[in-house]
């Protein structure tokens, strides 16, 4: 891989690199098909490069969702099909149209782990990729993640630089926007001066033309005439004008076009500057001077010759030079004599055909210390095409280039541990599923994860926490088996690979852990104390669907275990059923979660789910003043299914913000047909969850967009929100809830003082409804100090304007008890279960027929 490294970064262009890997990729791996691709928006592909058949192919666009290479995006390792993918992935058309038998790709990712693009490689015939290919093949990816990073960088130096021009062209500037249809012209202030005009006149490009000197109107007229025939986006020029107070001028006018988005006029910006008086020269470069000494990147300004004439602060501080011992100097003065005659021959030359080279190259500062920079180097042109100024941006990459052999030295271990990380531990369990499929030998993923971590982390530190980490870590290893593999999966969740046990062996290892690591965990002064919950999930012929068992399988299984397992442990307060198993039991459970989320996906695409409403009644009069729309599912597989669990299946999977706006665009239109047939003093209460709030999914603008769809008053609909997700320190939370307050929408707090809660956090963030839970009305009658915190709130609620409604009312008893507290609003089954829209219409037609009638 060395000599493909070298050659890598030796060619100038990111689609040259991106070229050399492919054909690269070709030659050792013949694939029929193999492509460089960049996700965009997180469910599509859109290839930078393509080859078919070794030679370039046309670049396409492509969906995601039921392709290998949706897998391959959730692998953090090689993603490989040997044979057999067309009946794996039966959806994707372009397996089936390339006949393709064999796939392998790895995802390309960010220093951050974010899925940024994906190298594939396809094959028309069963192929099986040794591993030291497929070794090659992740390096190969690597590179091509490291150019990706290094592209957007050149761009955004590329843009500095042009910000650089344009801060040194400002100085006595003046904007004009020049209408071509109308043939008026709109001026800034300074316009009016710089032509000796009036402020009070109306411009024309009659107008200013006849300001223009004689020997300047060809030039003028050829450009205007360019820019009505289109043939021109954007310009720059200089012509010399005669002032009305007869004063010669000389000006830099640069141009650009536009189309107006509401009348489709073409219009023409101009920006215009004096550069009359060399004085002005001096002003711009200051400007430019203030722009770039603010950079974080060093840069550096030579002259025609290559002599430094200017850098700025962040070079010295990169080079440890003084600004005064570099002016003047050749910038020779930086080279480490790392690259020879013929590397600075060849930049030098393309520098000077192109105007513009980039790339690594090593520098030495003052003292003596080598270091490597990313270097971009642009030749500055006059308007005879004469170099005048050479620009170099800079930085130092030696922190890049440092994390770039950790990545390579500890591509296989977790860096705080020392233990086997994610993506190794996932290649090894897949390689052990090949083996025990071949063998028909069962082994176990144990998943553990340590109970309370957080508290740990929020009592003693994050130090601290390490600490234990680390010290857990040795501790499993010295239950460490050979043939057994130990990863620390993410935070405070280790994983083992069990590959000589089965289900009774790992559990006699999984007591054994717990018992190793219940002794405490001395640190100085402090002895701390920790418990564990651990999951098992076995490989076997019966558990692990056979043919389709991969190691991200294994690994959910044994979370869910775990998970389980912990549950367990909560609720009989004790370390006794901290171990956990995936059983069939299990599974089915999962697998029912599964069937659900698809369902649910098909329910949601056809506005197959429903939406009742439950009435909310005065407390005093029991009439009818609001309904909740509550989200109902009948499936004709499952029947009637809860929205207990329906709705964590949708705010697992991603499905939570379609099923919000399917309740809301219902809603709205229900409340409107409502306040159609005369009741529109009916509010509705309409429930977000807090993955709804998201900077991706604004929700002012989808619920102000809902309200004015089917005109509604906004005072009459009213956002129902958890006390987590009004107390969130999500700024955009709270501003988008604000946002909503200012139109009108009533925001109501639910769930209040059923988990951690603070009074001071209520009255800085003012609600203007406090809703009680049911749990609390359940025992209002017979636990006293439910009854007086009940009490208190409401008292608290009333003093803060806020109205309260209590929830799960279920007896007269109950009624009587939250009114005679000044309780506002009552809701639960004494008066109705949530029903459809027509009988929330017959209920109120009722309440009218009764109100009227004589008594």
């Amino acid at each position: 891989m060395t000599n493909d490294l070298a050659q890598f970064f030796g060619i100038q262009s990111s689609q040259g690199r991106y070229r050399h890997a492919l054909h690269s990729i070709q030659e050792k791996l013949q694939p029929s098909h193999c492509f460089i691709g960049k996700f965009v928006d997180d469910d599509q592909v859109r290839t930078v490069l393509h080859l078919a058949d070794g030679k370039e192919a046309e670049n396409f666009v492509y969906q995601l969702a039921g392709t290998p290479c949706a897998k391959a995006k959730e692998s953090l390792g090689t993603c490989k099909f040997s044979s057999g993918v067309q009946e794996i992935f039966p959806y994707d058309d372009a397996l089936k149209d390339w006949q393709i038998e064999s796939y392998i790709a790895v995802t390309i990712r960010s220093f951050n782990d974010k899925p940024v693009g994906i190298l594939v490689c396809l094959f028309d015939c069963p192929t099986d990729v040794a591993p030291s290919d497929c070794a090659w093949f992740r390096e190969v990816g690597y590179l091509i993640g490291a150019e990706f990073k290094y592209e957007l960088n050149s761009v955004e130096n590329e843009q500095l630089i042009s910000h650089m021009s344009l801060g040194e062209s400002l100085a006595k500037l003046c904007t004009l926007e020049w209408h071509l249809s109308a043939d008026t012209v709109f001026a800034s202030d300074y316009a009016y001066q710089l032509f000796g005009l009036s402020e009070k006149q109306q411009l024309t490009r009659k107008q200013l033309a006849a300001l223009i000197v004689p020997r300047d109107h060809q030039k003028i007229t050829e450009q205007l005439a360019a820019i009505e025939q289109g043939t021109v986006e954007c310009f720059a020029i200089e012509v010399e004008i005669t002032t009305t107070a007869g004063e010669s001028k000389y000006l830099k006018v640069l141009g650009e076009t536009k189309t107006d988005s509401l009348t489709d006029e073409l219009v023409v910006q101009l920006s215009i500057q004096d550069i009359t008086e060399q004085q002005q020269l001096i002003k711009r470069l200051g400007l430019a001077d203030t722009v770039l000494e603010n950079a974080s990147e060093a840069v550096m300004i030579s002259d025609s010759k290559n002599k430094i004439v200017w850098v700025n602060k962040a070079l010295e501080n990169l080079t440890g030079f003084d600004e005064a011992e570099l002016i003047g100097q050749d910038p020779a003065i930086f080279s480490s004599g790392k690259q020879d005659a013929d590397f600075y021959q060849d930049m030098w030359k393309t520098l000077v055909e192109k105007g513009v080279w980039r790339g690594e190259i090593y520098n030495q500062r003052k003292n003596g210390e080598i270091f490597p920079e990313e270097l971009l180097l642009n030749a500055v042109k006059d308007e005879h095409g004469e170099i005048t100024n050479y620009v170099a941006i800079f930085s130092d990459i030696s922190e890049w280039k440092e994390t770039e052999r950790r990545l390579r030295f500890y591509a296989d271990k977790e860096p705080l541990t020392g233990l086997a990380n994610r993506r190794a531990f996932i290649e090894n369990v897949d390689l052990q599923v090949k083996r025990s499929k071949a063998s028909h030998q069962p082994f176990v993923v144990m998943y553990l994860d340590i109970n309370r971590f957080k508290e740990i982390n929020d009592i003693y530190g994050h130090v601290m926490g390490d600490f234990l980490l680390v010290a857990v870590g040795k501790r499993l290893q010295e239950a460490y088996d050979n043939h057994d593999l130990i990863c620390r999966y993410s935070g405070d969740e280790f994983t083992l690979l069990l590959p000589s046990s089965d289900l009774k062996q790992a559990k006699m290892k999984a007591e054994q852990i717990q018992q190793l690591l219940s002794a405490p965990f001395e640190f100085e002064q402090l002895a701390l104390s920790i418990q564990v919950s651990i999951g098992l999930a076995e490989f076997s012929q019966g558990l692990c669907c056979e043919n389709n068992a991969t190691a991200t399988e294994l690994l959910k299984n044994a979370s869910h275990a775990m998970q389980r397992a912990k549950a367990n442990s909560n609720r009989e307060s004790s370390n006794k059923h901290a171990i956990g198993v995936h059983d069939q039991q299990l599974q089915q459970q999962y697998l029912r979660r599964l069937a659900l989320r698809d369902k649910l996906k098909l329910a949601l695409s056809a506005h197959a789910l429903t939406v009742n409403y439950q009435p909310i009644i005065c407390a005093k009069t029991q009439q009818i003043e609001k309904f909740e729309a509550l989200v109902r599912w009948h499936d004709d597989q499952f029947g009637f299914v809860s929205p207990g669990e329906f709705i964590p299946i949708a705010e697992e999977f991603g499905l939570i913000s379609k099923l919000g706006q399917f309740v809301l665009e219902r809603a709205c239109q229900d409340l409107g047909r409502l306040h159609q047939l005369g009741y529109e003093r009916i509010s509705f209460s309409i429930n977000r969850s807090i993955n709804e709030f998201r900077t991706d999914n604004d929700q002012v603008a989808l619920v102000t967009q809902a309200i004015a769809k089917y005109a509604i008053p906004a005072d009459k609909v009213v956002i129902e929100i958890t006390e987590s997700v009004a107390m969130s320190s999500n700024h955009y939370v709270n501003e988008a809830l604000a946002k909503l307050k200012d139109t009108g929408v009533k925001i109501a707090l639910d769930d209040f003082c059923t988990g951690f809660s603070s009074i001071s956090n209520l009255i800085e963030y003012p609600v203007d409804i406090l809703k009680i839970d049911k749990s609390f009305v359940d025992n209002i009658l017979i636990e006293r100090n439910q009854s007086l915190l009940t009490q208190t709130l409401i008292d608290l609620a009333g003093k803060l304007d806020m109205q309260v409604i209590a929830e799960g009312v279920e007896t007269i008893e109950q009624l009587n008890c939250l009114r005679d507290y000044g309780c506002n609003q009552i809701q639960g089954y004494y008066f109705s279960p949530a029903v459809p829209i027509d009988e929330c219409i017959a209920l109120l037609g009722k309440a009218a027929k009764t109100a009227k009638e004589p008594q």
